[in-house]
């Protein structure tokens, strides 16, 4: 569910098919020539939670975004930024939560 793809032909999408930490997670995997080649991988915590975990989308930076989660009891969004290069292997600061 809610796919979107970077500009660097990453695929993101949420999902409770595929194991993880509970409810919806997230998940990537990279496109080549359009269709998925690779191996799917989850982004983990601190985005994924026991909750649902949901909508991913990227600054224009390309390290930084926004997700959804209900992990509060409620659908908020939550502010990521990844504190490495490297993907899915860049660490991810915690979210905090964004302004409603």
């Amino acid at each position: 569910m809610f796919p979107y793809v970077s500009k660097d032909g990453i695929l993101y999408f949420s999902s409770d098919g595929h194991g993880g930490l509970g409810g919806l997670d997230v998940f990537c995997i990279r496109l080549k020539d359009g269709l998925p080649g690779g191996t799917v991988a989850n982004l983990g915590y601190p985005v994924n939670s026991s909750r649902d975990d949901f909508g991913w989308l990227l600054n224009k930076d390309g390290y930084s975004g926004y997700f959804s989660s209900n992990r509060s009891g409620s659908d908020d969004l939550y502010h990521f930024k990844f504190t490495g290069p490297g993907y899915p292997s860049g660490i991810i600061t915690p979210p905090a939560q964004a302004s409603r």
